[in-house]
């Protein structure tokens, strides 16, 4: 997904949408072990070429289904990818408004394309009917599981309770 200088100075100042599909492979993104798979996403979004500036201004959502290990199985579990994103890019320099600098008078997406879909592969995935196993003597625990009961009283502070204190 590339935008030359020339093609973004015929819009005449208007927002141009654009729509686009990316086919990525875990092959563009080799150094993610959780990363099984990477479905065709899904790019909608408006780019703005302000000349007086000399920025592009472009904001897309990304949207897609990516496959991943899971964290306590290690089976494949699908993960819908749903982000939106703005992205400044500089022609002459990087200030405090551009994100992104371009070189060779050429915008490309797909570098922040990939990050975006690293970014968003979550860290745990628990399939959601998964069933914790229990052995001889030991049982593996959900996380929600551990959350104390709020109710639950010390007993050692028990006593405490029954202090009646009076307001002077």
């Amino acid at each position: 997904m590339k935008w030359s200088l020339g093609d973004l100075a015929i819009d005449n100042n208007q927002r141009m949408a654009y729509q686009e599909e990316i086919n990525l492979t875990i092959k563009d993104l080799p150094n993610i072990a959780r990363l099984r798979d990477i479905q065709t996403l899904t790019i909608n979004g408006v780019w703005y070429y302000d000349e007086i500036n000399d920025h592009l201004y472009t904001e897309f959502n990304l949207s897609g289904d990516i496959t991943v290990s899971g964290s306590l199985t290690l089976r494949d579990f699908t993960h819908h990818i749903d982000v939106d994103s703005i992205e400044v890019f500089g022609f002459d320099q990087l200030d405090d408004v551009a994100d992104h600098l371009v070189s060779n008078e050429e915008v490309d997406l797909l570098p922040i394309i990939k990050q975006l879909v690293v970014a968003n592969i979550p860290v745990k995935t628990v399939e959601e009917d998964y069933e914790y196993p229990i052995g001889d003597g030991w049982e593996l625990v959900s996380e929600s599981s551990l959350i104390p009961d709020e109710d639950l009283i010390n007993p050692k502070m028990a006593k405490l309770l029954e202090l009646e204190i009076e307001d002077d």
